[in-house]
């Protein structure tokens, strides 16, 4: 999961119709760009007047470590 907490407070119809769309359509940042990264939910600023939050699903990719052969 990624969280991704916002500097200004988006309207509740903004925020709510994020919900579904791939991260790179809603924030441009490089580094998401083409991940295929969905925002599953939103949460409200804590406080209350500081910016939202979005959660994206990044789900997970298996990794294979190599380790050298012994002799």
């Amino acid at each position: 999961m990624l969280r991704v907490e916002l500097d200004d407070v988006l309207p509740d119809t903004v925020l709510m119709g994020s919900i579904g769309h791939m991260i790179d359509e809603i924030v441009d940042y490089v580094a998401w760009r083409g991940r295929g990264w969905r925002i599953i939910a939103t949460e409200d600023g804590h406080p209350l007047l500081q910016g939202q939050a979005l959660i994206v699903a990044m789900g997970s990719e298996p990794y294979r470590v190599t380790w050298p052969e012994q002799e």
